[in-house]
């Protein structure tokens, strides 16, 4: 069974409903819409970041993330990054939605995620605490949009894609 980004929140929430609240972890959801306008939600051992209008979530397989990451720093953006736990490594950028982000899709290989949660440090997961891969606080421009981290993903991909081409019309 996969935990962590991977698990819909619905069952993560059943899970912990059991366990007390970490300490600390309300503080620290204050402090979140404080410095960042994100919106949270203690919960058990979990601290649930809502993924709406303003905040959305970039999920991709990890050894993609790294390149996505590094190919972002050399156009000076910083994005803060979750792991994600579960049976394959994963990464989730943060970004913020700009006003036109609304028309950006998901690319093939890195999902678009909206209107859902995800846990954020230092929700703890199967015992274990999360920790952030890239901390918000790194961005020292605040929060980019989710727009130069979709150009940077779809301009720089390296797969080879195969397109569909009409074959020419002979009567």
């Amino acid at each position: 069974m996969s935990t962590g980004i991977l698990m819909p929140p619905e069952r993560l929430i059943q899970a912990s409903a059991a366990e007390g609240l970490v300490p600390g972890v309300a503080e620290l959801g204050r402090r979140y819409l404080a410095d960042y306008e994100w919106h949270t939600r203690a919960v058990g051992p979990l601290l649930l970041l809502t993924l709406r209008r303003d905040v959305v979530g970039v999920l991709m397989g990890a050894a993609r993330g790294k390149v996505v990451d590094e190919q972002l720093r050399e156009c000076g953006l910083v994005y803060p990054i979750l792991p994600g736990l579960g049976g394959r490594p994963v990464w989730v950028f943060i970004a913020k939605s700009g006003p036109r982000d609304y028309r950006l899709r998901t690319h093939f290989f890195a999902a678009i995620l909206r209107n859902t949660r995800i846990p954020l440090p230092p929700s703890e997961i199967n015992g274990e605490p999360l920790e952030w891969i890239v901390a918000p606080d790194a961005c020292l421009r605040g929060i980019p949009e989710l727009g130069p981290l979709m150009r940077v993903i779809h301009d720089r991909d390296d797969y080879p894609i195969r397109t569909w081409r009409p074959k020419a019309w002979r009567p």
